[in-house]
Parts: C-alpha cells; sequence; structure tokens
C-alpha cells in the first residue's frame, strides 16, 4: 500500500510541475521502448528479473494519450520449500505530461490502467505418492493500474534517451505481484 501511495504522491507531484514550467510546444505522435530490471518482494517471491515495455501515443503540448505492452521475465519465489514461478504480462492504457525544466532536459509522468495477464507454476508433492509429484499452473487476468516518472534528455525535436521508475500493480486473489521498475527509456517523435 505505501508502494502504491509513493506513486501516486510521485505522479501527482510530476502532474504539478509539468502544468507551472514552461509548456513545451509539441504536438505530434511518440513511440517510446524501455528495457529495465523489474523487483517484486510481494507475497512468496523476492526476485528482480529483466522488463521490456513498447508505448506509443500523441501529445498535446505537455498532456498526452499512450497505450503500450509491458513484460516481466519469470519472477521465482518460494513457499514451504516449493519453487514458485510466474510470468506476468499485459497491455497499459493511460495518460502522461512531460515538460522540460532546463535547457534540453525533460521532466514526465504517466498514469493508467494495466490490463495484465499471469501464470504461475509451482511443483508440489502428489497425494497418491510421497516420491512423485504434481505442476500445478493458475492462470489469472485482472485490470490494476500503473504509475511512473521520468527524466531525461531531448537530443533534437525527434529524438530522446532517459531515467524512468514505474510501479505496476497486477494483484488478484490468487496472485499478487507489485513491481517496481528501473528503466532506460528512448523515445521517437514525429
Amino acid at each position: 500500500m505505501k508502494l502504491k501511495l509513493l506513486a501516486l504522491a510521485l505522479v501527482l507531484g510530476a502532474t504539478t510541475a509539468a502544468t507551472t514550467a514552461s509548456a513545451q510546444d509539441v504536438n505530434g505522435f511518440f513511440l517510446q521502448g524501455s528495457l529495465g530490471s523489474a523487483s517484486s518482494t510481494a507475497n512468496d517471491f523476492d526476485d528482480e528479473v529483466t522488463s521490456f515495455q513498447f508505448n506509443g501515443g500523441y501529445r498535446w503540448g505537455v498532456f498526452g494519450l499512450e497505450a503500450g505492452y509491458v513484460d516481466f521475465d519469470g519472477f521465482e519465489g518460494e513457499n514451504n520449500n516449493f519453487d514458485l514461478e510466474a510470468d506476468i504480462s499485459g497491455f497499459t492504457l493511460g495518460g502522461n505530461v512531460r515538460t522540460s525544466f532546463a535547457d534540453g532536459w525533460y521532466l514526465g509522468a504517466r498514469a493508467g490502467a494495466f490490463f495484465w495477464e499471469g501464470d504461475a507454476d509451482t511443483v508440489v508433492p502428489s497425494s497418491t505418492s510421497p516420491t512423485s509429484f504434481l505442476v500445478v499452473r493458475q492462470d489469472v487476468d485482472n485490470t490494476d493500474f500503473y504509475a511512473g516518472v521520468s527524466v531525461g534528455y531531448d537530443f533534437n525535436e525527434q529524438f530522446s534517451v532517459g531515467v524512468a521508475y514505474d510501479y505496476f500493480g497486477p494483484e488478484d486473489d490468487e496472485v499478487s505481484l507489485e513491481a517496481n521498475v528501473l528503466s532506460i527509456v528512448g523515445e521517437l517523435r514525429f
């Protein structure tokens, strides 16, 4: 819960800064790609994995809309000495703000809905024989939220590179895998 409040506070703070700072006169489409490290300590998982994201959208000045795809490599954990593995991926739909705060530097924030699906696997002993094991698989999907902030540098009107922190909150009755992602982001505008 504290992470959700922190992510929301960061987004609100960046939104306030973006609306009070001088607005970029940028209207148009953008494409983003990011590669990063996602960590989760939810439930029985305490793992770091590689994540990647692709986003696209349109901006009117400092405000924009975005849609994208996020994928997390398999998170691994342990429950009662049994290994667990969970894969999470999904689509995002939300809004963003982005503004310049110094010569060439930008500050951004985003938030929206995360439409995710996941599958979790574990190996458990069979009830018929103590020496045989079964693979138990649980498939789940749900809609939760994501939020993030970023800072970076505009090399020209079409290209920028930055660093981003994003929070994704996949949670369901069967699985909870809140993920914190630190990534390198590249953006093309046209």
